[in-house]
């Protein structure tokens, strides 16, 4: 059992960690990581978070430069801004059924091979996944509505891409620089795409637009080499 005197608990908030060891098991009953709670910490490897926890603070785990793995509890609502951010060895991470809320950067930049939003999730925030340069597969869950600025940019190893009809808005930027993106399909009820929401995605050869898109600009494609509207 973990020893409660490593962390700094406030009520049910983890406000900080102290520990030295390189595996981490938060306690069960606390409901929040706190704000930076473990931001720099130099040895952690793995977390484990009970199933307890509901929030996840701002910059709670960012720049833990050796963490690989994070086990996120069943009871998961909400993770912060820049909540995992700048983590380059956090290859093995699954969202949990239930999670609803994803904030801005909160997992820009990871090393992760596959994201798989859950149904559950109704808000994803800004550059939320932006840089995640190995992601080879990509689901969006059915309750998305919209895919904001720079959501997905930068993923560089993505080469099929399917958005359900629950999104209704892809913005600007949203897909931009996902340099290995060769297919696109656009299911009936996505109704506007942004200027340069999939800018310089270079590879890419076909798109499929549904009857229901009524807002598409010629810069929504920008610099990809393939004109949308020839598969329409």
């Amino acid at each position: 059992m973990m020893d409660n005197s490593i962390f700094k608990i406030e009520g049910d908030v983890l406000v900080e960690c102290v520990c030295q060891q390189d595996v981490v098991a938060v306690p069960e009953g606390i409901t929040e990581i706190g704000n930076f709670a473990f931001m720099n910490h130099r040895r952690i490897k793995k977390i484990i978070l009970p199933d307890s926890v509901r929030k996840i603070g701002a910059n709670a785990f960012a720049r833990c430069q050796i963490l690989r793995q994070v086990i996120l509890g069943k009871g998961l609502l909400y993770v912060g801004n820049g909540a995992f951010v700048s983590c380059p060895e956090l290859e093995l991470l699954e969202l949990p059924d239930g999670i609803r809320t994803i904030a801005d950067y909160a997992f820009s930049g990871l090393p992760i091979g596959r994201i798989a939003l859950p149904d559950s999730l109704t808000e994803l925030g800004k550059n939320a996944f932006s840089g995640c340069n190995k992601v080879k597969s990509l689901t969006i869950g059915t309750s998305i509505s919209e895919i904001k600025e720079r959501t997905f940019s930068g993923l560089a190893q993505l080469r099929e891409l399917h958005v359900p009809g629950n999104v209704k808005l892809i913005e600007q930027y949203a897909f931009t620089n996902c340099s290995e993106l060769r297919e696109v399909y656009l299911s009936e009820g996505v109704a506007k795409i942004e200027d340069l929401a999939f800018y310089k995605c270079t590879a890419l050869q076909k798109v499929k637009l549904p009857n229901s898109l009524t807002d598409i600009t010629k810069y929504a494609f920008w610099e990809c080499g393939v004109n949308p509207k020839a598969d329409v």
